[in-house]
Order: structure tokens, then sequence, then C-alpha cells
């Protein structure tokens, strides 16, 4: 009993200090004056300065206006300081310790938690206004947040129960038409079941007329054929009497019909006799145009080879004449440089003879109108070969060029008889295209004949074909008969004879064939000749060009060395330096 009396007492002291503790958290967080001052003796100034600034949060208008809406009470509700108090609240009125006011004496170690706990609640108290400001805002916007979220929540119960109202009108009405579809289903099935009934009905009595009606027309059929057999039994006696006499005329027939059988085999004899004949005169006529025709084969095929080895003499001359023909075009092209560099020098030096020509003209104005001295005398001595010098180096410049005109014209010569030799080889080869065509034209005239070998053949077909009737005829007539395998015999010998003709006209055929193409390819090396031919006169021609204009130049220099006497002037040699230019280009 002492032990749980001793508990007591210590759990009363626990709860006596706990609420103590509560109470003095409920008078700093209402802000009760007295107790603070106790606790802050020395720091009256501090503590007066806190206190206004306290009360200025507590008693200010914004505050009492947020402390009187809903969202302030709800934000006030959920601050811990209000769950403590809440708390304390709560266990004051469920525990049976709180209701007696007895009070117990205080500890020092309470003491001194009490008071720390009432120093930290002060400091959290006199924390600034803009942190308590801003931690409003956070929360006012945890509010907005969790408003949107349950207006999103119950847009989606809206939107789900708008839904669930459709889908169960939809299944309602499939229920209902579930339902129509059973009834009218039901409905069918009992006409369908009366039709069926009502039809039975009538198909056996229908059956039942239609019996009847076979029945009678039975009867009335028996009686229409014991009628006709009647008629036929009278018919049959009378065919009798008509047989008999037909026998006695066929007995005449048969006599007559051995009477023709005799002269149609003699008719038959005559006209194998002249078949046969036909048939040699058709072989000889074979023969001859089959030797024709090998002797025409052999005749071209010597000349395509002829034409084919000319054709490549023509190739082979024709790569000749073209590496010649680039040999001497890069040997023209550098005589050609060095003709330009020729005249270009010549130009050089004609240019400062005409310099050194002016300075002797000045000087010699200069002489008349001074007095003759002897250093002029003798510069002018001295001047003369010099000015006779130069028309020498032209004459010697003008013999190369000559020279070089002739070998350009020499070339040019050669050139013209390879062309005419070649123009010699075309001439050849246009004849043997002209034998070719000659040839074309001879495998025509060969398609005709074989044509009417064709004809001949067909006719002769129809011959086989009446003789093969004729043979059949003679078969039903004797069959035991040794003319029938004679005609038997000569009639394979046609057929091979035939076959032996017309694998001889396919094989005429492929040798045409391979003719015209030999032609074909012929005159296409004939066109490929011809374009280097017109490819090799048009390089003469620019050459002849060429040698035409150093013709040209030829005179103009010849002309500008013979006249010396006249002074030229700067004018003139303007003139004459842009023609040159222009020749050059």
């Amino acid at each position: 009993m002492a032990t749980q009396g001793n508990d007591k007492h210590q759990n009363n002291h626990r709860d006596n200090g706990i609420m103590d503790s509560i109470a003095a958290l409920r008078s700093v967080l209402m802000l009760d004056t007295p107790i603070r001052d106790a606790l802050a003796v020395g720091n009256t100034d501090n503590n007066n300065y806190k206190r206004q600034e306290a009360q200025k949060l507590c008693f200010s208008p914004a505050s009492m206006t947020q402390a009187t809406t809903p969202a302030s009470r709800h934000t006030h509700m959920n601050t811990p300081m209000s769950r403590i108090k809440t708390s304390a609240k709560k266990r004051s009125s469920s525990s049976p310790f709180f209701k007696t006011p007895t009070r117990l004496s205080r500890s020092p170690e309470v003491q001194q938690s009490a008071t720390k706990v009432l120093e930290k609640k002060i400091r959290l108290l006199e924390m600034s206004h803009a942190e308590l400001e801003e931690r409003l805002k956070g929360e006012i916007d945890q509010r907005k947040a969790l408003k949107t979220a349950y207006e999103k929540l119950s847009e989606v119960q809206t939107k789900q129960s708008s839904q669930l109202e459709r889908i169960t009108a939809s299944r309602d009405k499939f229920r209902n038409e579930s339902a129509s579809l059973k009834e009218t289903l039901e409905t069918e099935r009992s006409n369908h079941a009366r039709t069926i009934s009502f039809l039975q009905s009538t198909t056996s009595d229908a059956i039942q007329a239609e019996r009847l009606r076979e029945k009678e027309s039975f009867k009335t059929e028996s009686d229409r054929l014991k009628k006709r057999l009647e008629r036929s039994e009278d018919r049959y006696a009378k065919s009798e009497l008509l047989v008999k006499e037909l026998t006695k005329e066929v007995e005449h027939l048969n006599e007559d019909l051995k009477k023709l059988r005799q002269a149609h085999e003699l008719a038959m004899q005559q006209k194998k006799e002249r078949h046969a004949k036909e048939v040699a005169t058709l072989k000889n006529k074979i023969e001859q145009t089959e030797s024709g025709l090998v002797e025409q084969v052999n005749k071209e095929r010597k000349s395509a080879e002829a034409n084919y080895e000319k054709l490549q003499r023509a190739q082979k001359l024709r790569t000749k004449l073209r590496e010649e023909y680039l040999l001497e075009k890069d040997k023209m092209k550098d005589k050609m440089s060095e003709l330009q560099e020729s005249l270009k020098k010549a130009i050089d030096g004609r240019k400062e003879s005409e310099q050194k020509v002016e300075k002797l003209s000045a000087e010699l104005d200069s002489a008349k109108e001074k007095p003759v001295n002897d250093s002029s005398k003798l510069s002018s001595a001295g001047d003369q070969p010099e000015s006779a010098k130069e028309p020498q180096e032209v004459q010697t410049e003008n013999q190369a060029l000559q020279q070089q005109l002739k070998d350009i014209r020499e070339h040019r010569n050669q050139l013209q008889n390879e062309l005419e030799e070649t123009r010699m080889e075309l001439d050849g080869l246009k004849q043997n295209l002209e034998e070719a065509e000659r040839i074309e034209v001879q495998n025509e005239q060969l398609q005709q004949q074989l044509q009417v070998y064709k004809s001949d053949a067909r006719t002769k077909d129809e011959m086989l074909r009446n003789m093969e009737v004729e043979v059949k005829k003679v078969e039903n007539g004797n069959r035991n008969s040794g003319t029938f395998h004679k005609l038997q015999l000569e009639l394979s010998k046609l057929k091979e004879e035939l076959a032996d003709s017309k694998e001889k006209l396919s094989k005429s055929r492929l040798s045409n064939l391979n003719r015209l193409v030999q032609v074909a390819t012929h005159r296409e090396r004939v066109r490929d000749l011809e374009g280097d031919l017109e490819e090799l006169e048009e390089k003469l021609n620019e050459e002849n060009s060429v040698i035409d204009i150093t013709d040209d130049r030829k005179r103009d220099n010849d002309d500008e060395v013979i006249p010396r006497k006249r002074l030229k002037t700067k004018g003139d040699d303007e003139e004459e330096g842009e023609a040159e230019v222009e020749i050059v280009l």
C-alpha cells in the first residue's frame, strides 16, 4: 500500500509539473505581461520594446481580421502551439487528476526545465514580423494548392459521375433493346411454326392431286401406245416387201461399182505416173536452185571476207593517219609557238630600229641647223653601218620564214595526198557497199523465188493430201492389194523430200540474215571513216588558214623592209602594232 501511495504521489507530481509547464506556455502564448516581467527583470527596456511589438502584432486590425476568418482559424489550429493547447485541454478534460485544483511544490529541476522551455518560446515569439509573414504566405500557398487540388478532384468526380450516368443509361437501353428483341424473336418463332404447319398441309393436298393426275395421264398414254403398236406392225409388213425389192436393186448397183472400181484404178495409176514425173522435175529444179544458192553464198562470203579485209586495212590506215596527224599537229603547234616568238623578236627589233632611225633623223635635223663638225661626221659615219645591218637581219628572218612556209606547204601536200588515198579507199568501200546492195537485191529475188517454191510446196502438200484421201478409199476397197503399199512408200518419200526442202529454206534464210548483218556492219564502218575524213579535211582547212596568215605576215614584212626611205611616225607604229596583234590573235 505504501508503494502504491508513493507511485501515485510521483505521478501527481509529474502531472502537476506538466500542467505548470503548459500553463506557462499558455501564458506566454496569450502574452501575459506579468510573467514575462518576472522572467526578464534585468532587461526592462528590451522587454518593453518587445512587448510593444507583440501587442502590435496581436492586437492589430489585420491580425484580428485574419483571426476571425475561417482560413485563419484553420491555420491557427494547424500550428504546433495550438496543437499543444488542444492536447493539454483534452488531457485536462479526460484525466481524473486535473479535476482537483491541488497544487504541489515545484522541484528545482522542473523549474529549470520550465524556464528553459519558456526562454525557447520567448525566442520563437521574438522572431521578426517578416519571417512570420513568409510562413503565413507559405501556408496560404499550400492552402491554395490544396484548394486547386480539391477543385480538380471535384471536377474529376463530376466527370466520373456523368460517365457513370451515361454508362447506366446505355446499360438500361441495352437491356430494353435485348428484351424487345427477345419478344420479336418469340413472335417470329410462333409465326414461323404456323407457316410451316400451313405449308405442310397444302403440300400434302397438292401431292395427292398430282398423283391422281399422273394416274389419268398414264392411262391415256398406254392407250395411245397400243394404237401406235398396231400401226407399226402394219408398217413392218409393208417394209418387208420393200426390203425384198431393194435387195434386187443393190445387187445391180454392186455390179456397177465393180466396173467403176476398175476404171478408177486405171485412172489412179495414170495419176501416179504423172505425179512421179512432176516430183522428178521438182527435184531437179530444187537441186539446181540449191546449187545456185550455194554458189551465190560462197561468192558472197568471199566478197564479205574481202570487204572485211579492206575495212580492216582502212581502219589501220585511219589509225595511222590519226597518229601522224596528232604528231604533225603537235609539231605545228611547236612551230607556231616558235614563229610567234620569232615574230615577237622581229617586232621588237623593228621597234628598236625605228627608234634608232628617229634618233638619226633628229640628229640630221640638228646637223642641218648647226654647223657641220668633225664629231658629228664621225658619229654619222659610225651609225650608218648599224642602219645597214638592220635590213640584213630582217632579210635573214624573212628567209627563215620562207623556209618554214615551204615546210608547212610540203606537209600540207603530204596530208592532201593522204586524203586522196583515203578518198580512194572510200570509193572502193562505196563500191563494196554497192555490191552489198546488189547482193541484197539478189537476196530479195531469192526470197521471192523461195516464196514461189513455198507455194509449189503447198500445192504439193495439197496433192499429197488428195493422194492420201484416194489411198484411204483404195484401202476401203482393196486392203490386201500391193498398190496400197507402193502408194504409202511414195507418200513417205515425198514427205521426207518436203522436210529436206523446208530445212534448206530455213538455212538459206539464216544465211541471208547473216549477210544483211554484215552489210549493216560495213555501212557503219564506212560512216565512221567518212566522219574521220571530214575531221581531217577540217584540220587541213585550219592549217591552210594558218599558212595563209603566215603568207600575209611575210608580205607585210616584205612591204615593211622595202620602203625604208620614209620615216615613220608614232601613229603609224601604233596602228601597225595593233594590226599585228590582231593577226597573231
